[in-house]
């Protein structure tokens, strides 16, 4: 939110407060999307929990041969509902991750 015009100390005060606060989230969020990223594309089976202020995810990551990809996701905790995502592992996911789970 645009700082600008505001005098009122009490009201700029705020607005910073939920500015950084916003920016904090949005950095947790793209650490978050790159760390399972990086850990899809890995070649080990992987049991990982992500526990903070915005997102408590437990998740897991396995391979899973067949005709339609060689890796598995699957969100364990009923928060994402148990989302799962069969794919190869040279496969980018960090849109299906924004879009399905943060």
């Amino acid at each position: 939110m645009n700082t600008y015009d505001i005098i009122d100390p009490c009201a700029l005060k705020r607005i910073r407060e939920e500015n950084a606060e916003k920016v904090n989230f949005e950095q947790t969020q793209q650490l978050i999307i790159e760390k399972i990223n990086k850990e899809w594309k890995s070649k080990s089976k992987i049991h990982q929990t992500i526990s903070n202020n915005y997102y408590n995810l437990e998740y897991t990551i396995k391979d899973c041969y067949n005709h339609t990809g060689n890796r598995t996701i699957e969100f364990l905790n009923r928060s994402s509902g148990g989302k799962k995502l069969h794919d190869y592992n040279w496969i980018d996911i960090k849109n299906w991750l924004r879009i399905n789970i943060l």
